[in-house]
């Protein structure tokens, strides 16, 4: 009786994990977009040009398409690595006009 239970313990969750992994994944990145306001305008403020702004916005990733975002973000989650190139984090300027 033992030795059915544990093919089947360590059978199915694993399937189910990955499956419940990818749609948790899914719903945070979604929400996180569908949040209103825009990332790079908050960072920046309101009295930063917008070419300073659509700098940050390329700098951030945030001009490509959502399914290339997404990718990239799911690639980020699992392996743990931050962003390469992430001037928020490291203060940097992006750019000024």
């Amino acid at each position: 009786m033992r030795e059915p239970m544990r093919h089947l313990i360590l059978r199915r969750p694993r399937g189910a994990s990955c499956a419940t992994i990818f749609v948790v994944s899914l719903l945070v990145f979604t929400v996180v977009r569908v949040l209103p306001g825009d990332p790079a305008l908050l960072i920046m403020g309101t009295e930063a040009s917008p070419e300073a702004t659509a700098a940050l916005r390329r700098a951030m990733g945030l001009d490509r398409p959502i399914l290339v975002q997404y990718v990239e973000w799911l690639g980020r989650a699992l392996t743990g690595r931050p962003r390469a190139v992430d001037p928020v984090r490291r203060r940097r300027r992006v750019a000024w006009s």
